[in-house]
């Protein structure tokens, strides 16, 4: 996911900033502005995520997580007429 919504929002604003170039509109970032964005993004976003990713996995163990709250083992009904606004 630490690449999935940036790079859909890349080619959205790539679309955008080529067809407001060829209009000649002078709001469209240049090609070396883009060029540093992204790599502002590449070495130095993109590597402490996964670094964040890796840390966490190797400080956090399953035992240490403790819920804020405690749940019953009472079985609950489930409704059957559930109004359709409701339904998924």
């Amino acid at each position: 996911t630490a690449t999935m919504f940036p790079s859909v929002v890349f080619v959205v604003f790539a679309y955008v900033n080529t067809v407001a170039l060829g209009h000649g509109s002078t709001a469209a970032l240049p090609f070396g502005t883009i060029f540093i964005i992204m790599a502002l993004y590449a070495f130095l976003s993109l590597p402490l995520t996964i670094v964040g990713g890796i840390v966490a996995r190797n400080t956090v163990t399953a035992d240490a997580w403790n819920p804020p709250t405690r749940t019953t083992k009472i079985p609950r009904e489930i409704p059957t007429d559930v109004p359709w606004y409701r339904t998924r």
